[in-house]
């Protein structure tokens, strides 16, 4: 409550102020400790208890940081700079909801929590994970990034190019050359958590203008480009990683289909204010692209098929939205789907899952015929489970999806 009592001057001098660079100050030498005593790991705990205890009331009453843009940014900063120290996250990711909600209509807000996106990833960039616990930049990286998921930042004129270029920094980051197995542990972490920004922001962005399609272009280069080349450190047996690149391949995959989905959408309203010829050089870019990197991962020594699967459902994301009169060629022959289909069985399974569940009827007939007629054995498949399931024999798996 002294917060509430204190004038707004004095709030900013007296409290936020000196929180946030104490906050900051703590993490940074956090950041250049070689040997982490319990005594430091302690310490660091109880900075964020008091962080957190500060502005936990912020949940009930969101006002009491005042009105000032500044207040709310300080103390959002404060929290994110100790992240590292927390038990659980439930209680930081509501607290900073509630503070990003307030404060997202505010002039002056969204710049500033842009600049502490920026300051956050120069400093994570320049930090390596130690082996004991995660490096406060490292922590703070997904909290604040996952910060503009909450209100409704993205309609602020300077967020999204400023957002956007973290976004694909954090996608490539797992990839990078040089990084230890604990940075890119945690960068496969961050990674998801840019994907599922850049998911959700997709409807946005392929609404921005002349913005729509390089932003949208350099997300899904760059990360097939990443997934194809992503392994989990300990190799597709290692559970607990695997687990995060499937995540990823499918956060992935919704996004390709939201950018996929709104090409389409302006294509049949015929409102693309004359850019319809880019629109659909983005459009064919899309599948060409994904089929492309599939094939290429498709050859790699060894294959990690977890990969080559994920990639190849993000292309049938894209792939439903095609014009069904354009649907043979663009599959068949631009984007070589026999030869796809041919070099790894299980995807045939994906692919008749998604004719079956997600394609327009104007499409899926002929394609079902066509890829039955190229691979008797789905035919086979399909057969035995509809007679499976006429003698009670259960639904069964394409029963499930007629």
């Amino acid at each position: 409550r002294c917060l509430q009592e204190l004038p707004d001057g004095l709030r900013l001098s007296l409290v936020l102020r000196p929180l946030d660079a104490f906050c900051l100050a703590w993490a940074t030498r956090w950041d250049s400790l070689e040997n982490r005593t319990y005594l430091c790991t302690e310490f660091g705990m109880a900075v964020f208890l008091f962080a957190a205890a500060v502005f936990r009331q912020a949940m009930v009453k969101a006002n009491m940081l005042g009105p000032e843009p500044e207040s709310l940014l300080r103390a959002l900063r404060a929290l994110v700079f100790v992240a590292a120290f927390q038990q659980g996250g439930a209680e930081s990711i509501a607290i900073l909801q509630t503070l990003v909600e307030a404060g997202a209509s505010l002039p002056g807000f969204a710049k500033g929590l842009c600049w502490t996106l920026w300051e956050v990833r120069a400093r994570a960039l320049t930090s390596e994970p130690g082996p004991l616990v995660p490096r406060a930049a490292w922590a703070s990286l997904p909290l604040v990034l996952g910060s503009f998921s909450f209100g409704d930042l993205v309609d602020a004129p300077t967020v999204l190019p400023a957002v956007w270029p973290v976004i694909l920094d954090c996608v490539r980051s797992p990839v990078r050359t040089g990084i230890t197995n604990e940075t890119r542990a945690l960068s496969l972490r961050i990674a998801l958590r840019a994907h599922s920004v850049a998911s959700l922001w997709m409807p946005k962005v392929s609404a921005s203008g002349r913005l729509a399609v390089p932003l949208a272009r350099a997300y899904i280069g760059a990360g097939a480009s990443a997934m194809a080349t992503l392994t989990p450190i300990g190799g597709d047996g290692d559970a607990d990683e695997a687990e995060v690149v499937e995540n990823i391949g499918r956060v992935f995959a919704g996004a390709v289909g939201a950018a996929a989905r709104e090409v389409a959408a302006r294509r049949d309203r015929h409102d693309a204010n004359g850019r319809e010829a880019e629109d659909t050089d983005f459009f064919s870019w899309i599948l060409r692209h994904l089929s492309e990197v599939v094939l290429k991962s498709l050859r790699a020594t060894p294959m990690r098929a977890k990969v080559v699967e994920s990639l190849f459902t993000a292309w049938c994301a894209g792939a439903r939205w095609e014009v069904p009169s354009a649907s043979m060629q663009s599959f068949y022959e631009d984007c070589r789907l026999s030869v796809i289909l041919s070099a790894y069985a299980p995807l045939r399974e994906i692919w008749l899952r998604h004719l079956v569940g997600a394609f327009p009827e104007a499409s899926r007939s002929a394609l079902l015929r066509r890829l039955l007629a190229e691979f008797p054995d789905t035919a086979a498949a399909y057969a035995g489970d509809e007679a499976g399931a006429a003698q009670g024999g259960g639904d069964g798996l394409f029963r499930s999806l007629l």
